[in-house]
Parts: structure tokens; C-alpha cells; sequence
């Protein structure tokens, strides 16, 4: 199948040209439907505010609310790494299993009459 840009056709669409000489509008547009009406004047007054059309407008701001949140959760990534790090390192330097025995705590801890000492 061979692409041309189709006459009388919307911006955004190509003709697929079939063997048969038949012309298929195939649209190269995806349609986003925001059926909340307080959401679309947002993305318009931001269109306005930027002097960009809304498409331009509402991609610029995905884009920085994606860039904001993979941002955030490399941070939240780093920040956990950093408690688990510390909770290793406090394990590590905590007493090795066996140093003392349970009996020996508590002989430790209480007195032969099993009041605390």
C-alpha cells in the first residue's frame, strides 16, 4: 500500500492508496474526550495563558507533571534505599544470634526471685 496525503481531507489524516485505486481516510489523530466541562476551560485558559493551541498547551503540561513525579519517585527510591541502608547497618552492629542466650537475658534482666533487677 502506498501513503499520500489525501485531498479534502482534515489536517492530520493520510489516504492509504489501495490496489484498486480506492482512497481510505486513515486518521492520524487520537481523540482525547475530557467530558468534565471545569477541566476543559482549564486546558483552554492554559492555552490562552501560553498562547498555544490546547494540544500544545495540555502536552507541556503532562510532560512536566510526568517529569515531576518519575522525579519524585527516583527521590522516594533513593530515600527508601537510605532507611534501608540504615536498618542494615543497625542490624549489623546489633549482637550476632547465640552471643546470648534467652536464659541469660532474662537472668540478666530479673533476679533469682524473678523481680526485675
Amino acid at each position: 500500500m502506498a501513503m499520500a496525503a489525501a485531498s479534502g481531507t482534515r489536517p492530520g489524516t493520510v489516504a492509504v492508496i489501495q490496489s484498486q485505486g480506492e482512497k481510505k481516510a486513515l486518521s492520524s489523530m487520537v481523540a482525547l474526550n475530557i467530558k468534565d466541562k471545569a477541566v476543559a476551560d482549564k486546558a483552554r485558559r492554559l492555552a490562552r495563558l501560553k498562547g498555544k493551541n490546547i494540544t500544545a498547551a495540555v502536552s507541556e503540561a503532562l510532560d512536566e507533571g510526568l517529569h515531576s513525579e518519575i522525579r519524585k519517585t527516583a527521590v522516594d527510591r533513593e530515600t527508601r534505599e537510605r532507611l534501608v541502608d540504615a536498618i542494615v547497618k543497625r542490624f549489623r552492629k546489633s549482637p550476632r544470634r547465640g552471643a546470648l542466650s534467652p536464659w541469660k537475658v532474662l537472668d540478666e534482666m530479673y533476679n533469682e526471685r524473678g523481680l526485675p533487677r
